[in-house]
């Protein structure tokens, strides 16, 4: 399912776009898919005798995705249990409740168990936004600056019945898991361009400021004495693995400048300097 909706207009001076977007796909193993919602906004504008411009591009996307353990914590995910399994062993019992069979001698396990008993849910939030105001202070000369935002948020649960491997061995458990990212990018640009007959020169100069700032981290519980996602809390386990989280940033700051001259439009001549400092 892909469906796109958007709306554009304006003026003379001024330009927008406002769009939205819904796309959903179930992947090609049971129980798993992917799930986005999208809205898009951008607008240009120009005023003052068009000698100042100012832009905004923004985007917003909410995704959910299903997942199942494959391999993940060793033999017993889904599609190793299904290649190591017989392929003529039953799925159910005759009461109705899975039939385990035994993998490689040495647990029992049910393929399909694997894939309905098992909550993986991963929900992101993620925002892009950029926007620029650039002035003409003379004649051929321009300064431009933009800041440019990138935040992600990410939440992870994951829950194993006691239907599973990794679920009986631990008596049911409990996963979450979340990160956080911010991004921000601020760039200050002074350019220069002019033509003197045969001759042109063509001149920038500037200063970059980035900084990224990434949290992240995890809980889990085990031994549940109820079997049901719904009602069960990470607190509720009696047995607790220890929590972590990290935290890690860094800082680029950049002074940059690059002249061209170009003669006759057969030679050219270019000079570049760059300093940049990091915190890495």
């Amino acid at each position: 399912i892909n469906h796109q909706l958007s709306f554009s207009g304006g003026s003379e001076k001024t330009q927008f776009l406002v769009s939205g977007g819904y796309f959903k796909e179930n992947g090609i193993i049971k129980s798993t898919d992917f799930e986005r919602f999208s809205l898009r906004a951008n607008i240009d504008s120009k005023f003052l005798n068009d000698k100042v411009r100012l832009g905004l591009s923004s985007l917003i996307s909410k995704t959910g995705q299903n997942a199942i353990p494959t391999d993940r914590g060793g033999p017993g995910g889904a599609i190793i249990t299904i290649l190591g399994q017989s392929p003529i062993g039953p799925v159910y019992k005759t009461d109705g409740s899975y039939d385990f069979q035994a993998y490689d001698g040495r647990f029992l396990t049910n393929p399909l168990a694997e894939v309905q008993e098992v909550i993986d849910r991963d929900n992101g939030l993620r925002f892009l936004g950029t926007t620029y105001l650039q002035f003409e202070l003379a004649k051929d000369l321009y300064f431009k600056t933009s800041l440019g935002i990138d935040l992600t948020s990410n939440n992870r649960e994951t829950y194993y019945s006691d239907q599973t491997r990794l679920g009986r061995e631990r008596n049911r458990s409990y996963e979450l898991g979340y990160r956080n990212i911010m991004n921000v990018l601020n760039e200050n640009i002074l350019s220069y361009s002019k033509t003197f007959g045969t001759s042109r020169i063509d001149a920038i100069g500037g200063y970059t400021y980035q900084t990224d700032n990434n949290r992240f981290g995890a809980t889990s519980s085990n031994n549940f004495t109820y079997n049901d996602f719904n009602v069960n809390n990470v607190q509720d386990g009696v047995t607790f693995l220890q929590p972590f989280s990290s935290k890690q940033s860094w800082v680029l700051q950049s002074f940059l400048a690059r002249v061209n001259y170009s003669l006759m439009d057969k030679y050219l001549l270019t000079l570049t300097m760059r300093r940049d400092g990091s915190s890495k």
